[in-house]
């Protein structure tokens, strides 16, 4: 009997340390996400506020007579700074954006975790148990306004190159058309960009889930040998303790 108590006891020290190791978890969690979604707002906040900005600062600048050259010129190495910095906050957003769906998996499963432990809590859950959801790029939009300013100030570094190899005040029709059309075709490439980021991480997600499958099977096993082991152990120090089995 000792040896069952002990067992026992072994069972329920290992339940709890689990179970404080699953609440730590998702306090960690639960931070990391916060952290990178304010993250990833405040850096296309930054990027609208830059765009804003130059934007206003070049209406200022034309309506003083300023040499109409020298503003294009202003113009091109503003439009080429804005996608220096806007390219790789896009790249950042969408990076920052797989870690928050990320951790939101990790956090469902420790829900899950939880409420297998505590069926009676199920009802109770606001927040959904399973793990895979939500889907990869359902949940931020700053994808979508670092893609749109991109794309703005690609198109108006084009009209701006025309304008001014043509020694034009002012774009015409033909410009503008052009200038339409590569504002599409660069937010057709940020799109391509996001849906392969987004694919990736969802196929590396499967991967490693099969991989983390198979581990749990694993380890179930070896728990399961562990486990026939230990009650063998009990029944033969039970048989040894009781003469009348013995007999």
């Amino acid at each position: 009997m000792a040896t069952e108590d002990g067992a026992n006891s072994g069972s329920v020290e290992r339940s709890n340390v689990g179970d404080e190791f699953m609440l730590a978890e998702f306090e960690n969690m639960r931070y990391f996400h916060e952290e990178d979604t304010s993250i990833s707002e405040r850096r296309v906040d930054v990027l609208l506020a830059v765009t804003s900005g130059m934007a206003a600062g070049l209406a200022l600048l034309a309506q003083t007579g300023i040499d109409a050259q020298f503003l294009l010129t202003l113009a091109i190495v503003g439009c080429v700074g804005l996608l220096l910095i806007g390219v790789p906050t896009f790249f950042d957003t969408l990076r920052r954006d797989v870690n928050a769906v990320d951790y939101i998996h990790a956090l469902n499963a420790v829900r899950e975790y939880f409420a297998m432990r505590a069926p009676a809590i199920v009802p109770y859950l606001l927040e959904p148990t399973y793990r895979h959801f939500p889907r990869y790029g359902s949940l931020s939009s700053s994808r979508r306004a670092s893609a749109v300013l991109n794309s703005l100030a690609a198109a108006a570094l084009d009209v701006a190159l025309r304008m001014l190899a043509f020694h034009q005040r002012r774009p015409d029709i033909g410009a503008a058309i052009v200038g339409i059309a590569v504002m599409l075709l660069a937010f057709g490439a940020h799109w391509l960009a996001w849906r392969a980021m987004y694919q990736g991480a969802a196929d590396a997600t499967k991967e490693s889930g099969s991989l983390a499958l198979n581990e749990a099977r694993k380890a179930q096993a070896r728990a399961n040998k562990e486990a026939a082991r230990g009650h063998n152990s009990t029944r033969a120090a039970n048989v040894q303790d009781d003469p009348a089995k013995k007999a």
